[in-house]
């Protein structure tokens, strides 16, 4: 459907005009300015040129909404000036409409609306109300709803500017989608601290939303732009600052895409809530794409959330088991003080590019990348170009053992930059609800100056560790692994050192007992002399025991170099213990 499409019961002329001015009493500045509805329309009017009480722009731009949704939609140009909404602005129609509201060069409307006139069990609502479905009409049509070229000056605590609905939430209809919007061109400025949780700009059950070259500045706001069970949604050329969140999508039903580019969100506000600045919350429905690209993801000082936060839990989910939500970020940048710049849980493909991660000060984001491995995790992870300066740690694993089964979790993170010697991985332990929880068949690997591998054996011999140590209580957050570089300020000419240490070389152990390479990394064991009879390499990814040298009779052991996998183990036969030393590979 064409946005330029005038329904042909307009027969006069293509469009509607409303004015900030009066047009018959001699409000306006220009004495009938030509606008068909003014503050000066007759509340209810049927038609233009209906003139009474009680003079005031909100009856102005609701009459016009009202005949112009009577007659199946059509343009409406809001012409220049300063209009003042001191009440909600209704557009609740009972069948397909289409409706193109248009300022022209950006008239300016000043919200002073209260929350009085929402609709019965609706959230806190907004200045401009379009209800495509008006909690009565159930039945799917092709309505949309433009809305372009406007500065809203918000004086309305706890009220949402832009509130948009299609389809109507109820059990009887549980995915019931209705319409499109379009938002473009508008600013959106707060007056006054918003103390309420509310959005300023809100769209929920609609088939299509798409908002562009949209600024919003609010004053301790809480979200900017939030969306509710949206088929196909795209932010683009954005800025919104002031907020606690910048964006907001929640998923009870079916959602296929999600894509933001070029946006730069900045929450000065302390969060002290969970999520993020950005932040995606799905919740037992299969949710499909999400991208992100070119954009700048700020925070304020210590900022409790994550950049970028996605909660995709599987086990919620009766319609399609393994569920993933596939997921690309690409050429973000990460500034301020937060928790995490990119938290995930549950089942997601994430493919990853060029993520560059700054902060202020020492020591934030605490973390770069923040994985939450419970039995919901079912992760395949691919981040390529990492550049992180001033992180806490390059990546946390958070280790919630609730189930019997973990994962699987495949992570792949390859050239990266990690400018001081915090660790490289670092866990927190929480009390499991089940004893004997082990991973799936899992992997995460490191590959920056050197290769870290974590298998599912080396993750499973860290939680059978820690559950001995804390059987019935948290554990620290702890480092797994540091690396040794250093850099000289400010950064231009920095040396890196291997960060691959050289591991400590075991005790022999008692010949026919297996001893486990338990390093994150590849080791060489150089081994010879004493008095023996085999030795025999038991290779972690298969399971399967090679014999690497044998000897029908005890005798010396010939100068080995045997190289072990992480999770590998060496066994050795013997009468007299030989000599071995363990060197990083």
């Amino acid at each position: 459907m064409s946005q330029n499409y005038i329904p042909q019961k307009i027969q006069t002329k293509p469009f509607i005009t409303v004015s900030a001015k009066g047009l018959s009493n001699g409000l306006s500045n220009t004495f009938n300015d030509g606008a068909d509805f003014g503050p000066d329309t007759l509340l209810n009017a049927t038609s233009p040129s209906q003139y009474g009480p009680p003079y005031s722009n909100t009856t102005g731009l609701q009459e016009a909404l009202n005949y112009i949704t009577s007659l199946g939609g059509g343009k409406l140009y809001l012409k220049y000036g300063t209009y003042y909404v001191n009440q909600q602005i209704n557009v609740y129609p009972t069948g397909e409409v289409y409706i193109d509201m248009e300022g022209e060069a950006r008239p300016t409307i000043i919200m002073n609306t209260v929350n009085a006139n929402c609709p019965s069990g609706a959230p806190s609502c907004g200045g401009f109300v379009f209800y495509f479905n008006s909690y009565s009409n159930t039945s799917q049509n092709n309505s949309w709803i433009a809305i372009r070229n406007l500065k809203i000056y918000d004086q309305s605590v706890g009220e949402s500017p832009i509130w948009i609905r299609g389809g109507y939430f109820a059990t009887s209809t549980p995915n019931e989608r209705i319409g499109r919007a379009l938002i473009e061109n508008v600013i959106i400025e707060d007056a006054s601290p918003q103390s309420q949780a509310t959005d300023r700009i809100f769209a929920e059950r609609l088939r299509d939303v798409y908002i562009k070259n949209v600024e919003i500045y609010a004053v301790n706001g809480v979200f900017g732009i939030e969306t509710a069970d949206v088929y196909n949604f795209k932010l683009e050329n954005a800025i919104i600052t002031g907020v606690q969140a910048a964006f907001n999508f929640y998923v009870d039903y079916y959602t296929d895409n999600v894509a933001i580019e070029n946006l730069v969100a900045e929450a000065d506000y302390n969060n002290n809530a969970s999520g993020g600045i950005v932040s995606i919350y799905f919740e037992g429905y299969p949710f499909r794409s999400f991208s992100i690209k070119n954009s700048v993801i700020r925070s304020g000082t210590n900022y409790n959330g994550a950049g970028i936060f996605a909660y995709y839990p599987t086990n919620n989910n009766s319609v399609e088991v393994p569920s993933f939500s596939n997921w690309s970020i690409e050429n973000v940048v990460f500034e301020g003080q937060m928790a995490s710049a990119i938290y995930m849980y549950g089942g997601l493909n994430v493919f990853m590019r060029n993520i560059y991660s700054r902060a202020n000060s020492t020591g934030f984001p605490s973390t770069l990348f923040y994985l939450n491995a419970d039995g919901n995790a079912r992760m395949n992870i691919d981040a390529e170009g990492i550049h992180a300066l001033n992180a806490g740690a390059l990546l946390t694993l958070y280790l919630n053992m609730d189930d019997y089964a973990i994962g699987p979790i495949h992570a792949d993170i390859r050239n990266y930059y990690f400018y001081q010697n915090n660790p490289l991985v670092q866990y927190q332990w929480a009390k499991p609800a089940v004893s004997g929880a082990s991973f799936l068949k899992s992997l995460i690997k490191l590959r920056g100056i050197g290769e870290l591998t974590l298998n599912d054996t080396l993750l499973n011999n860290l939680v059978s560790q820690l559950y001995s140590q804390y059987p019935s209580s948290n554990g620290p957050l702890t480092t797994l692994y540091a690396p040794n570089y250093s850099y000289t300020p400010p950064y231009k000419n920095y040396t890196f050192y291997d960060y691959l240490p050289q591991p400590s070389t075991p005790t022999v152990p008692a010949s026919g007992t297996a001893l486990q390479n338990t390093n994150p990394y590849t080791v060489e064991v150089y081994l010879s002399g004493g008095s023996a009879t085999q030795v025999q390499v038991t290779r972690a990814h298969n399971g399967t025991t090679y014999t690497v040298w044998s000897s029908s009779t005890a005798t010396a052991i010939p100068s080995l170099t045997i190289r072990l996998n992480p999770g590998d183990s060496i066994t050795l036969t013997y009468t007299t213990a030989p000599t071995w030393t363990w060197v990083t590979a």
